[in-house]
């Protein structure tokens, strides 16, 4: 699998090109609307997959395949605006979720379970002092 880092340059490179042709500024506000926009679509084709609206005579090989790209169109977007804002997507990642395994891990050597599953589903002292992102 390719790594964050690789993901991430190419995205950027892709909407900078998107952007480029169609004329529209790579925005903070852009970002956020276009993201709305394919929240939208991964929405419809979630609904078609889930036989919860009409598939408009899709196969099933399609209507997974739309799924799968209106997913990785959120997936990419929220990449590629991370890096706009100069985000280390990664140490988000560890700080937000990540770290709460680590947490969970020592809670359970430690002899706590409840402390464990707290860990893991809820919020911490360090997410507290951060200011619950």
């Amino acid at each position: 699998m390719m790594e964050l880092k690789t993901l991430i340059q190419g995205v950027d490179q892709i909407t900078a090109r998107y952007c480029e042709t169609h004329g529209i500024a790579r925005t903070g506000d852009w970002y956020l609307l276009k993201i709305q926009e394919e929240l939208g679509e991964l929405t419809q084709s979630y609904l078609e997959l889930s036989k919860q609206s009409r598939s408009r005579d899709k196969s099933p090989q399609q209507l997974q395949k739309e799924f799968r790209d209106e997913l990785a169109d959120v997936v990419g977007l929220l990449l590629s605006m991370a890096s706009y804002h100069g985000m280390d997507l990664e140490r988000a990642l560890q700080d937000k979720w990540l770290c709460r395994l680590e947490q969970a891990a020592a809670s359970k050597e430690a002899g706590s379970g409840d402390e464990a599953s707290a860990a893991v589903a809820g919020s911490t002292e360090a997410e507290a002092a951060r200011g619950s992102r």
